[in-house]
């Protein structure tokens, strides 16, 4: 296939196409001919996987890279920006950039893997995309960067199939760990407003700041 072909499977900017491939080629998953990449035998295998979902795999897989490695590892402990993995792995912001958009890319594979998903199984990563998809669409459709909790969370149960208390639970895990960036907030009358409860707490509204 193409580089743009492959590019387009994977989901990556035909910007960062070329450094993707590189970073393909250090793995082995590909061979490249005149612009033309080839899958190798565990390349047809990684890309069974990326269409399938099994994010245990691609991991696997991708960690054989140091690069990415690192960059997952900053990941997993709560820098969000191209920047910030840049400067935590020290890698380049290019890699940087691109590792990213492939982890997000992978983590977010299991949304595509049917109902079997519930809080005993669910990726905290994969809970952290849908809620900042939801917000984002709630927070346009509101104008205002205070979206109600509730509605918020009934967006993101729908999605994921859990009830209300395994997503109170997911999102006190969420905003311990990505403390400063989620805000949650206790309307002044809470006789105006319905409340989720948040380890005990009574909380309204979310803000999200990254």
């Amino acid at each position: 296939m193409s580089l743009k072909e492959l590019a387009e499977v994977l989901r990556i900017s035909p910007s960062h196409c070329r450094e993707t491939i590189r970073f393909l080629l250090s793995l082995q998953l590909i061979t490249l001919n005149n612009d033309v990449a080839n899958l190798t035998d565990e390349g047809l295998v990684f890309l069974k996987s990326f269409n399938e979902g099994d994010v245990d795999f691609l991991n696997k897989v991708l960690s054989r890279s140091s690069v990415y490695k690192a960059i997952y590892e900053c990941y997993r402990n709560g820098f969000q920006k191209a920047s910030e993995i840049a400067k935590c792995a020290d890698v380049s912001l290019v890699s940087s950039d691109i590792a990213l958009r492939l982890i997000k890319e992978i983590e977010s594979l299991k949304l595509h893997k049917g109902s079997n998903i519930n809080s005993a199984t669910l990726d905290l990563h994969v809970f952290e995309d849908v809620l900042i998809k939801a917000y984002m669409r709630l927070m346009n459709a509101k104008r205002s960067k205070y979206v109600l909790l509730l509605d918020i969370m009934q967006e993101v149960i729908s999605k994921l199939k859990i009830n209300e208390q395994q997503f109170a639970v997911m999102l006190s895990e969420l905003v311990k760990k990505k403390r400063g960036y989620i805000l949650l907030v206790s309307a002044p009358s809470l006789t105006h407003y319905s409340y989720l409860k948040i380890e005990g707490k009574p909380y309204t509204h979310i803000m999200l700041t990254w």
